[in-house]
This record gives C-alpha cells, structure tokens and sequence, in this order.
C-alpha cells in the first residue's frame, strides 16, 4: 500500500513539473541574472524574501534566476550580455518620482527592439500598500518586481486581465486568500520561446540619473 502511495505521489509530482521543460533547451534550464539596485535602503533580509517569491512565480516555468543584489554608491556604466541561455536585467527599488500617478507601483523602460533590460519598483507605494492591508511587505514586493520583470521577458503589450499581468492592483490584491500570482501558460510559453531565440547580443547600459 505505502509503495502504491509512493508511486502516485511520483507521478504526481512528475505531472505538476511538467511545465518546467518550457524553458529547456538541449543545454537545461534557461536562466536570466537580475541586477537589483536598492536605491531605497529596503532591508536586505525584505529584498530576499521577495526574490523567493519572483523565484516560485517563474519557477512554473522552468525560469532560473540568479540575483545579484547591491546599493549603488555611485553612477556607473554597467556592461551586460544577453546569450542563448541567459539575459540579464536590471531593478531598481526605489522612492517614487513626480513623473508617475500615485498608484502606480513600478515601470518598465522598452527598447527599440522589444528587449527592455531596466525596470522600477516604487518603494513607496508598496509600502502604501502594506500599511493599507494584511499582506506581508515581502510578498507585495515580490509580486510587483515579478510584474515589472514580466514587461521585459514578454515585451510590448504584456498586461493581461488576471493573474500576475494585470494592469490595475489594490491592496487587497496582494492577500494570499485573494490573489496567486500566476503567469498563464501562454505567458510562460512566450518568455521561454523569446529566451531561446536570443544569440549572444551585446551592448552596454548607461544608468539615467535618478530625479
């Protein structure tokens, strides 16, 4: 009986895995590196529980992240290298500007070629957020930075109307009880198809001042 259990909770398993080989290819996992900037003195222990988070939304994908976490002294040119099995990108947390509504939670910058490599998350606001309801800080950031890197894997007219995609968020949104955040299987498809077809591109970043 115990070895019958075993072998379903096996196959179990193996089926809710499946979609993990979405972003495989002939080498394994398909991976990106994260730089995350924390430009609004978040602590650090807050900053890794929300890349646990980012890293259990896209794990359904078979996406592997590797974070790279600093606090800029200064504004430097930062060189980066996007390869067949790796992109790298860059976050920054930091305090909202004048430039934004007051609602919104982040932004992402777009290129010429649908391949943005640098978004925002406004500190700010998520702490709105937190202090408005009974969701953790570490989730609510989390989920905004999964958000704000899922406009540079999808590129253009990534917003959806459910799931982790959504355009329009509340507080509410963020309570566990209410809200998975969720990326469809046509999302994922489409993140791990746009990784796959990328070929040792090269190119430098030169950081915008902050306002």
């Amino acid at each position: 009986m115990k070895d019958r259990l075993g072998l379903a909770l096996f196959l179990l398993s193996a089926i809710v895995l499946l979609p993990n080989a979405e972003c495989q290819d002939r080498r394994g996992q398909l991976q990106i590196v994260v730089w995350v900037f924390n430009r609004a003195d978040v602590e650090d222990a807050a900053i890794l529980a929300a890349e646990k988070t980012v890293d259990n939304i896209y794990r359904e994908s078979g996406l592997g992240i590797v974070w790279r976490n600093r606090r800029p002294k200064a504004e430097k040119e930062l060189q980066f290298e996007i390869r067949m099995d790796r992109i790298e990108l860059v976050l920054n947390i930091e305090h909202q500007t004048r430039m934004f509504t007051v609602d919104t939670y982040g932004v992402a910058f777009p290129s010429d070629d649908n391949w943005g490599t640098v978004c925002d998350v406004f500190y700010d606001r998520v702490l709105e957020s937190y202090r408005g309801g009974r969701a953790s800080l570490e989730r609510i950031l989390g989920i905004v930075m999964a958000h704000e890197l899922g406009h540079l894997l999808l590129g253009s007219n990534a917003h959806s109307t459910s799931g982790l995609m959504r355009s329009r968020w509340h507080y509410q949104d963020f309570l566990p009880a209410n809200f998975a955040p969720t990326l469809s299987r046509q999302e994922m498809q489409k993140i791990c198809t746009r990784l796959a077809g990328t070929r040792g591109i090269a190119g430098s970043l030169e950081r915008r001042a902050s306002p």
